[in-house]
């Protein structure tokens, strides 16, 4: 981010730097008078369709992911509104630009994202939609700092498409689908057990994500505030 938004989402959130304020939209979600904002994390979309596609039909009534992102952008913006709205709206924002580049956070409706699908782990027990959620990072990740290093040292000088819009973002979250759903064969009975080649792939594409949503994450709140977005 700019030195400019920096100070501005200082100022306009002064409770919580910017990794914190994007855990709060899960922490909040324990309580019921935030109940509406559950469907707001992520976007069903069938195999068949492109995301395209799918915004220009039916959809969730109680709002997903993009409505999500495009809502509390416009809030951000809006230089009148409530200071307090307008700091829950930069939580939700960094959140929900966050949880759309999961692959499984633009998921499957029959089996929620993958949430409905048991998997093991070198033996233990988990499902697909919390593996993808970062359940193997524990392996790769030493501080949050040391991470963040790794990530700028491993795909800066790539090309990394920074910006696109948060549909486009969507879109390549659901083109990994197929290799997120390869997850072998297994013995009858048993939940599928992820392979070491399967988990090293996951890996890359886990931090390839986690990057581009950080750059996307700096680049929305640099347009709503920064003067030169492109200056960072």
């Amino acid at each position: 981010m700019c030195a400019q938004t920096r100070a501005a989402v200082g100022e306009l959130d002064a409770e919580r730097n910017v990794a914190k304020a994007g855990t709060w939209a899960d922490e909040v979600r324990r309580y019921d008078h935030f109940d509406r904002a559950k469907p707001w994390h992520y976007i069903n979309i069938p195999d068949s369709r492109s995301v395209a596609a799918a915004l220009q039909g039916k959809r969730n009534g109680r709002g997903d992911v993009l409505f999500a992102i495009e809502y509390f952008d416009r809030l951000l913006r809006d230089e009148s509104a409530d200071r307090l709205d307008r700091a829950v709206a930069y939580r939700f924002l960094v959140h929900f630009i966050a949880d759309v580049h999961q692959p499984l956070h633009v998921g499957r409706k029959e089996d929620q994202g993958g949430n409905r699908i048991q998997v093991r782990v070198e033996g233990r027990r988990t499902n697909l939609h919390a593996y993808w959620d970062g359940f193997d990072l524990n392996e790769v990740i030493r501080s949050p700092l040391d991470y963040a290093v790794y990530l700028q040292e491993r795909y800066a000088g790539e090309g990394v498409e920074s910006g696109g819009s948060p549909s486009g973002w969507a879109q390549e979250s659901k083109g990994y689908r197929a290799g997120v759903y390869a997850l072998g064969s297994t013995a009858l009975g048993r939940e599928p057990e992820l392979s070491r080649q399967y988990r090293n792939k996951a890996i890359e594409i886990i931090n390839l994500r986690i990057y581009q949503a950080g750059l996307r994450i700096a680049g929305a709140l640099d347009a709503v505030f920064c003067d030169a977005p492109s200056g960072r």
